[in-house]
């Protein structure tokens, strides 16, 4: 629905479970009414208005998206970018000057990351995701950070 949406509407947007977020230029303030309509009564959505967010710029899953005349920009939220720093810290500052990251720990980093690198760089991310899953699913491997993943963790 969203991609027919983005077709026929002309908008960049997103579809989550029940949320709908879409940015739009600030010069067309009929255009939410029109769209709320259209998903609520012709398409027949279950929309609550507290999930409808729509302006030129939104924070949708801790992601900026903002429209201008230049084109769609994404960012992480400052929040979400703060918080990511700060758990990367961590496995950083362990076991210095080395570091230290378990299996379970590398999954969860990299399941928080991977939609950043997606929605961020594409498939140009997953080469700074890769040590983190390798991580991951080898439980044979030291907890302390190798010179790859250490750089990547840096990177990110």
């Amino acid at each position: 629905v969203a991609v027919i949406l983005c077709v026929v509407l002309w908008l960049p947007t997103g579809n989550y479970i029940d949320d709908f977020s879409t940015v739009f230029r600030e010069d067309d303030a009929s255009l939410p009414g029109d769209v709320w309509t259209f998903l609520v009564e012709v398409m027949k959505f279950h929309l609550h208005v507290v999930k409808f967010k729509h302006g030129p710029r939104e924070i949708h899953l801790g992601m900026e998206l903002t429209l201008t005349a230049d084109g769609i920009s994404f960012r992480l939220s400052d929040n979400r970018r703060a918080k990511y720093v700060a758990y990367i810290d961590v496995f950083l500052a362990r076991d210095p000057p080395h570091g230290a990251m378990t299996c379970s720990e590398a999954s969860e980093l990299g399941g928080r990351l991977a939609w950043a690198s997606n929605a961020l760089f594409g498939r140009c991310g997953r080469v700074f995701l890769a040590p983190i899953l390798d991580r991951a699913t080898n439980d044979q491997a030291w907890n302390r950070l190798n010179h790859r993943l250490r750089r990547a963790l840096q990177w990110w």
